[in-house]
């Protein structure tokens, strides 16, 4: 993702990517960066936070088979 000069944080580089993009898939977002917790909640129930001095662990993955699970259930 390009960054922007105009964004101060992950958060508001993502949500400015979402406003100038056209979504019309199903998504996950996989970050570190403890700003995405205050992400609307419309992208925050997709969202997986790791840990960066752990990455992804087997709960994580169970959040995203969760996530996609939820997600291929509204198709």
């Amino acid at each position: 993702m390009d960054e922007s000069p105009f964004c101060t944080s992950r958060k508001d580089e993502l949500i400015n990517w979402f406003k100038t993009h056209s979504v019309d898939e199903e998504y996950i977002i996989i970050d570190d960066d403890k700003s995405l917790n205050d992400l609307p909640s419309y992208m925050k129930k997709n969202l997986i936070l790791c840990s960066s001095m752990i990455g992804l662990t087997e709960d994580h993955l169970n959040e995203i088979n969760s996530v996609l699970n939820q997600t291929t259930s509204k198709t």
